[in-house]
């Protein structure tokens, strides 16, 4: 697929759709008399809203999707009221007016339009995951920009030529022969720590569309440098997203193996005595940093749109006539309070390590800002968290009707409670979340 889509859902069925068009209209009375320019309004209200989207279904070897748009079409047809979960503008519940369908089965490729007509008046409001998003990619860019020049500084410190472009087939040696013996042994140095974080990793592919295969890098020394240590954290990241959907274990893995990079890169690389060697670990700790806001700003968004899909969910797990309907498993796990609070601190350590190493990077302290931000909204949003003390082996299921909350909590529990380690006889102090009790 060449269309850039985004995920939403409508009753529970994944969509990978886009906007086509979102209709408002008011009801509007012309008052009009005879030889009078002109007429008088009166406004009656808003119509009812009506957002309309294109959705594609396709099989391919890394999706299959095409019998989904049948499974659409039935829902569809059976009238009703429908929920959809917006990308943009969230939970929107209302009726499907129009649906239009094109579908290939030789292709297995589908595309179905529909018009979704809105329940009463919602204001439209900007998706918080968007608003995380988009400050932590532009900071991410700016910060780019202020390291450029925090490492011209520290290059031209030790006399190098930092406006001189390179070419990035050869080494950095071959091309600065003729400089003075200290400025050659500064960059045989450097020339080999840029080799080891090159190798690091490489058997990983990166994804064309990312924010760094985005960002254009300057042909100059301190361009080459940042370069070649930002593709490596990115490979670093990416040999995480096996553990996506849990977040907390992902955001951890990913802090061990950025701190693996320097460690690893300290000792290989010899003593330091021209200064390369501080001048290259330096800027592997401030573009960790950077990284590690980056990809937590991502896991808080996708935190939240799984939270905008967990509410959206059906709260009883039986229909009317008493037939148990599972509810859909969610891509990602939301994040409890505690993984939320020990994702934010230790981000917030390490960006705070890199305010230290280079003040003039302002960038960092917006970086943190809006993580903190991020997580406050939600936390504001979320259940308050108790300490009970239980008397007894218990049941969970039992311990979560006791207070107020549903048996199906249990796993929630769980998660909340690392040291419970049998759910059928639980005991002693642990947190639960606060329930109608």
């Amino acid at each position: 697929m060449n269309v850039e889509t985004q995920t939403g859902y409508l009753d529970g069925i994944e969509l990978e759709l886009v906007d086509l068009a979102d209709h408002f209209e008011s009801a509007i009375v012309r008052y009009e008399y005879p030889y009078v320019d002109g007429a008088d309004l009166e406004n009656l209200g808003q119509k009812a809203g009506t957002v309309k989207v294109r959705c594609y279904f396709w099989d391919n070897a890394a999706q299959s999707t095409y019998n989904d748009h049948i499974t659409l079409l039935n829902k569809l047809k059976g009238g009703g009221d429908h929920e959809l979960l917006h990308p943009k503008y969230g939970i929107m519940r209302g009726m499907v007016e129009s649906v239009d369908t094109r579908h290939d089965d030789r292709l297995r490729t589908a595309e179905v339009d529909f018009s979704f007509v809105k329940q009463g008046l919602n204001a439209i409001e900007a998706s918080s995951s968007d608003a995380v998003d988009g400050a932590l990619e532009g900071a991410f860019s700016a910060s780019l920009d202020q390291q450029g020049i925090e490492l011209a500084a520290d290059l031209a410190e030790v006399g190098l030529d930092i406006d001189r472009e390179f070419d990035p087939g050869q080494g950095l040696l071959a091309q600065l022969a003729w400089s003075t013996p200290s400025a050659r042994s500064f960059i045989r140095q450097l020339d080999a720590g840029l080799a080891r974080l090159s190798a690091y990793a490489d058997e990983v592919t990166q994804p064309i569309n990312s924010l760094t295969a985005t960002l254009s890098y300057a042909a100059n020394l301190p361009g080459r440098i940042l370069g070649i240590v930002d593709r490596c954290l990115e490979r670093v990241a990416r040999l995480h997203d096996g553990l996506a959907r849990f977040p907390a274990r992902f955001h951890a893995s990913l802090a061990f193996g950025l701190a693996k990079v320097a460690t690893d890169l300290d000792s290989l690389l010899p003593a330091d005595r021209v200064g390369a060697k501080t001048v290259l670990m330096k800027h592997l700790q401030l573009a960790a940093s950077r990284r590690l806001a980056l990809e937590t700003g991502y896991l808080y968004a996708a935190d939240q749109d799984a939270r905008r899909l967990q509410q959206a969910q059906p709260a009883s797990v039986f229909d009317a006539l008493g037939r148990y309907t599972p509810p859909a498993l969610l891509d990602v796990q939301p994040m409890n309070v505690l993984e939320l609070e020990e994702t934010l601190a230790t981000t917030r350590t390490l960006l705070q390590a890199g305010v230290n190493a280079a003040r003039s990077m302002q960038t960092l302290k917006e970086m943190a800002q809006a993580l903190v931000d991020s997580a406050s909204r939600v936390k504001q949003g979320t259940e308050q968290v108790v300490t009970v003390q239980v008397d007894g082996a218990t049941p969970l299921q039992v311990i979560c009707l006791r207070y107020g909350l549903p048996y199906s909590d249990a796993a929630r529990i769980m998660a909340l409670n690392p040291g419970l380690r049998n759910p059928s006889f639980a005991s002693g102090q642990f947190l639960v979340y606060r329930g109608a009790a």
